[in-house]
């Protein structure tokens, strides 16, 4: 394949051009969500605002201790935050989540002490939102391979 065919995001593909390729990937290049927020501190952060859960291979991942920053491009009013996590077999973490209203961070989640899996539901009544946080701190499958030291999330429901 002609290097011209190869865009930054390393996709191939002999049928389309450098261009009909971006503007394919525009969409979710850089952004978890489809225009719903930029996500940064995690892989496959489209897959957090897809609308699907309860799919073993629909996922974002992120490091533990590392901490995934979700920046809306205005404030939002969030009542809830549903958090759908990875957990098919079994698995469970400890986490904590922040919510910025005034440029200050406040903890509006934390299961820092007791693990937790499947879909998890939280009040935010710190009024409009201007980013979330969350720091996964620990995997229940790192006990069998210290390598997977990652917090799996398969969808985030905001709710206003």
């Amino acid at each position: 394949v002609p290097p011209a065919l190869q865009t930054a995001a390393g996709y191939r593909n002999e049928l389309l051009g450098v261009q009909d390729i971006d503007a394919y990937l525009e969409p979710i290049a850089g952004t978890g969500g489809l225009g719903v927020a930029t996500v940064t501190g995690m892989v496959r952060s489209v897959q957090l605002f897809d609308g699907i859960s309860g799919r073993s291979d629909n996922w974002a991942i992120a490091a533990l201790n590392e901490p995934v920053l979700i920046e809306f491009p205005e404030p939002r009013a969030i009542r809830m935050v549903r958090l759908h996590l990875y957990s098919a077999d079994g698995r469970a973490y400890r986490f904590v989540v922040e919510a910025s209203t005034d440029g200050n961070w406040r903890s509006v989640a934390d299961y820092s002490e007791n693990a937790v899996g499947g879909t998890i539901e939280f009040d935010i009544t710190a009024g409009a939102v201007s980013a979330l946080r969350i720091t996964g701190l620990h995997n229940s499958r790192q006990e069998d391979d210290p390598n997977n030291a990652f917090l799996h999330i398969e969808e985030i429901e905001l709710i206003d």
